[in-house]
């Protein structure tokens, strides 16, 4: 079982390139750990993500907001804009995870 969120340089989250169904299977919640209060997540390696990819970002932010962690998104590319867009993600809500 692989773990898409498990490429952490310092406390940047480096996403992986491929975002679908066979790189996010079996993921759960217990498995995203974060290395500290406020992280930055690294989106520039996507190239390809499909719903499965989506709700996985989903479960991550759900995750930072029950621990209070602070998500920076950074370098988020044209395809992955897109794929947020389709779901209505696109906006300073979900990108912004600051729990207020």
């Amino acid at each position: 079982m692989s773990n898409v969120f498990d490429d952490w340089q310092g406390t940047t989250l480096c996403l992986p390139a491929s975002f679908c169904l066979a790189d996010c299977e079996g993921l759960s919640s217990r498995q995203i750990s974060f290395p500290a209060d406020s992280v930055t997540i690294d989106a520039h390696k996507v190239e390809k993500a499909d719903s499965i990819g989506i709700a996985a970002l989903v479960l991550l932010i759900r995750k930072a907001r029950e621990q209070e962690i602070e998500l920076q998104w950074v370098n988020i590319g044209e395809h992955l804009r897109k794929m947020l867009a389709v779901y209505e993600l696109d906006n300073g809500a979900f990108l912004s995870c600051r729990n207020n």
